[in-house]
């Protein structure tokens, strides 16, 4: 160790050329993370979540569930909501069940006038729902829904896509802060 710190100060330049190598090395290496990066799981196991989502799974197959929540005035919901429910279930692989169904499960999606809610349901893998479907179904609801209606779109794809985005976003911060303190240091 002290024969690389006696080397290092002999030849300054030198050393701080391999660091800088090494620290383009580990940022080309990292460069591949955000893909290998997977959903995060918050199911319990044991718990009734658990068994609902393995009945789930064995009945369905995976399934992922996108609820939209729409808050607004009633005639605009109610000329809005339907639009973007049949642009939705256009999608493949793709159901909805929305607050202008027919049958008693759509109604408890009316919570009051001035809100709906339409769950969304992707037969996909998790993983396939977070990196491909989530997006497309958040360009579809941004091209649907315009003021004075809102919407709000959550459930597990989106919990997980905002946790992944916030990692890498939080990572890249922490190598540009730890590479400027190395080149501090070296210099």
């Amino acid at each position: 160790m002290l024969r690389l710190a006696r080397l290092s100060i002999s030849r300054p330049r030198g050393a701080l050329a391999a660091w800088a190598i090494v620290a383009v090395l580990l940022a080309l290496i990292g460069l591949g993370v955000s893909k290998s990066l997977s959903p995060s799981i918050v199911v319990v196991p044991g718990t009734e979540s658990s068994r609902a989502q393995h009945l789930t799974d064995a009945q369905f197959g995976p399934t992922q569930l996108v609820p939209i929540l729409l808050q607004g005035p009633t005639e605009q919901l109610d000329k809005q909501g339907p639009k973007l429910v049949a642009a939705l279930v256009k999608r493949p692989r793709t159901r909805a069940l929305s607050a202008w169904d027919a049958g008693a499960a759509s109604q408890g999606l009316r919570p009051s006038p001035t809100a709906a809610m339409i769950v969304v349901s992707v037969d996909k893998p998790e993983k396939t729902v977070v990196n491909y479907d989530q997006p497309q179904i958040e360009a579809i609801v941004a091209h649907q829904i315009s003021a004075p209606v809102r919407a709000s779109i959550t459930g597990q794809p989106s919990i997980d896509r905002a946790l992944k985005d916030q990692t890498i976003s939080t990572t890249r911060r922490s190598e540009l802060i730890a590479v400027g303190i190395l080149f501090v240091l070296l210099l």
